[in-house]
């Protein structure tokens, strides 16, 4: 099967009308019962119709191996003033499950989003769940709307991807006190980055059996409180007291020394002090990375390991980043993020000395969403991003 590297989106211009015909009509012959038109109405459209069409709307096509095999359209929303529509959309058979749809779908929030946009709204058929989870992937979520097709009975359902969320603002001065007000529901949220997080962190970890062991970033005790149990001696560090009062309230908290610390400061431990350093979902909260590896690296033993996980990046594009809902007030709390890349974490990394033994990237799938029902929005797009790495041994004398 195709991979994702090898095929090209583009946008048709006039000139493209011979191969944006053909590309149409392989379409309608792959997948009739997915498109208003027939193949016999679309067979004996003149010419200059396929020019009109280049001219009123966004056409984009997916080139793979010399030929288009994928269209997708973003036309101005005549229903709603200020959106667009994605229709029009196919993937040739070969190219389904490479990325294919999404690259597409992709290409025409750019469009819409260049055009000033506030949403991109588009219909999909209710039975066609591969589709609905591909753009879901891509930030749309079902609105409610629908209507039952005249030809055939069939329901379509309407989704919409709002193109004017608000980014993060990179205020961190907020996320002590949001933290405080989290910790009450922390353990109890479901949040799936949590549970995608544990298997891929304790697998990097290795044996932690009487091994020293710094948490970065303990937060309510998830990490600090499970290595302890497993014979590992810990110290744990969190500059939120609502979250270290919580975790100070398990059980086993006695095998941790917790402490009260801010990680925009240097850490108070002296070199090569640990053999291994966890921080869970920390990353989005820290402006300075390069500070932030570095003091890492240093308190590292020769050959030690460090593991760090991260909210995914491409999170961020979605309009997703750390928030909670206060029980209290009803209230949905940012405590504060900053966007970085996997590119910006790797290099932070690099530059402070640290060797890079793995970047693992993951995606909730059905089954965890059966488990993680928070999840189900998600399936199939990369939630968590992790770090495994490894202070250098001394170069031998």
């Amino acid at each position: 099967m195709s991979g994702p590297s090898s095929f090209v989106v583009r946008r048709l211009v006039p000139g493209d009308e011979d191969v944006f015909r053909a590309a149409r009509l392989a379409a309608l012959a792959d997948a009739p019962d997915a498109f208003e038109r027939t193949l016999a109405e679309e067979l004996v459209l003149p010419p200059d119709a396929w020019t009109g069409r280049l001219a009123r709307a966004a056409n984009f096509a997916l080139e793979h191996d010399g030929a288009l095999r994928g269209l997708c359209a973003c036309v101005p929303d005549d229903e709603r003033e200020g959106s667009a529509f994605l229709m029009a959309m196919w993937v040739a058979p070969e190219l389904r499950g490479t990325g294919a749809a999404d690259a597409l779908v992709h290409a025409a929030l750019a469009q819409a989003r260049a055009e000033g946009r506030r949403a991109l709204r588009l219909h999909v058929g209710a039975d066609n769940l591969r589709a609905r989870r591909c753009y879901e992937r891509c930030g749309f979520r079902l609105t409610g709307d629908g209507f039952v097709r005249a030809r055939d009975g069939e329901r379509e359902l309407e989704m919409a991807c709002p193109l004017d969320a608000p980014a993060p603002s990179g205020d961190l001065s907020g996320v002590r006190a949001g933290y405080d007000r989290w910790a009450a529901v922390y353990d109890h949220d479901g949040n799936p980055l949590v549970a995608l997080e544990q298997p891929v962190v304790e697998a990097a970890l290795g044996d932690v059996s009487g091994r020293t062991l710094l948490d970065l970033g303990c937060g309510t005790g998830r990490w600090a409180l499970r290595l302890a149990a497993r014979g590992a001696h810990v110290t744990a560090l969190d500059f939120s007291p609502g979250m270290l009062a919580a975790a100070r309230a398990k059980s086993g908290a006695h095998a941790v020394r917790f402490v009260e610390h801010d990680l925009r400061r240097p850490l108070p431990f002296a070199d090569a002090s640990f053999e291994r350093v966890v921080s869970g979902l920390v990353l989005e909260h820290v402006h300075d990375l390069s500070a932030f590896f570095a003091e890492i690296a240093r308190v590292l033993v020769p050959g030690g390991r460090a593991v760090v996980s991260g909210m995914h990046p491409a999170c961020f594009l979605r309009g997703t980043w750390a928030h909670f809902d206060d029980p209290t007030s009803g209230e949905t709390v940012h405590p504060g993020s900053v966007a970085h890349s996997i590119g910006d974490f790797v290099m932070a990394a690099l530059r402070a000395g640290l060797r890079l033994d793995d970047v693992i990237e993951r995606a909730p799938d059905e089954a965890f969403a059966r488990e993680v029902p928070r999840a189900a929005k998600s399936v199939g797009f990369p939630l968590l991003v992790v770090l495994v790495l490894c202070e250098p041994d001394p170069p031998a004398e």
